[in-house]
């Protein structure tokens, strides 16, 4: 048997950070739209006692270790199904970038699966909620989504497809525990700021270059003072678009309800910025 998925990339169009719980995870604000850019998953199965392989991350982590191989174990756990799984990954979206592949391919995985034994849809929250924080996004969030706690409290939300640039250095990548940790440092005497749900659906609503001056990642401080960060957001500067970086990085972006913007936004970062960086142009969906 022979199963394919595609596992979309998302952006950060807002992401506001809390203090760090008790827990050890900090209370989150953001909003999410999904993007055309992504991963291929096929899973072939067989029968036998269950089994999991996840081929394709080859230099990307130890294998058994990634997001797909915890969430199939998680998901055998709950639902006493028994096969031999092998995963095969085509990976488009870079890692340690800030898109939400890890997360997305998981949750792609995890709706593949649930089509053998379906589990309940709270128990298949709380399997998403322990891979990880953008998981319960990309299997409840629809195309755009409110997503707060976490990561578990998901709010879906009308999305808008509009064009994106999406840069992503080649020679820098983010660490997301070492970025909160430099967020925490950045911070230790402020008090975070969050946007009332409702208010941050109006402003989400408006043109996007209206998002300047109200929307934010409070992860961008971690980066603003790289000269690459701050090359990429002079060239943006002068563009009908919105423009920061997608969760805690290392992926700069700028989003335009104009696709010429996108196109003048890409042959500006190739011409200042070159070879340091890869482009795509994608589109919310």
């Amino acid at each position: 048997m022979n199963m394919t998925a595609q596992a979309h990339a998302k952006i950060n169009l807002h992401l506001a950070v809390g203090p760090l719980r008790s827990d050890g995870y900090h209370h989150l604000q953001s909003l999410f739209a999904r993007l055309e850019l992504a991963d291929v998953i096929t899973v072939d199965i067989e029968e036998g006692p269950f089994s999991v392989v996840v081929e394709g991350l080859g230099g990307v982590c130890e294998p058994g270790t990634d997001t797909m191989s915890r969430a199939a174990r998680l998901w055998h756990e709950a639902s006493g199904w028994d096969g031999r799984l092998t995963v095969s990954i085509e990976k488009n979206i870079p890692v340690q970038s800030g898109l939400g592949g890890g997360s997305s391919d998981a949750a792609s995985l995890l709706s593949l699966l649930n089509t053998i034994k379906p589990l309940p849809e709270d128990r298949l929250h709380q399997i998403a909620t322990r891979v990880g924080s953008d998981v319960p996004f990309f299997l409840f969030g629809g195309n755009a989504a409110i997503v707060e706690g976490r990561g578990e409290r998901v709010t879906p939300i009308a999305s808008r497809p509009l064009g994106v640039l999406l840069v992503m250095p080649r020679d820098f990548a983010v660490s997301t525990a070492e970025a909160y940790a430099h967020l925490d440092r950045l911070r230790a005497h402020e008090t975070p700021r969050f946007i009332d749900p409702v208010r941050l659906v109006d402003i989400y609503n408006k043109s996007c270059p209206m998002w300047v001056d109200s929307l934010y990642n409070d992860f961008y401080p971690t980066v603003a003072e790289l000269p690459l960060y701050q090359r990429l957001n002079a060239l943006g500067d002068g563009l009908e678009g919105y423009a920061t970086i997608s969760g805690s990085g290392a992926c700069w972006y700028i989003v335009s309800e104009d696709d010429s913007c996108i196109r003048e936004a890409e042959k500006s970062v190739q011409d200042h910025v070159g070879d340091r960086v890869v482009c795509w142009q994608s589109r919310l969906l």
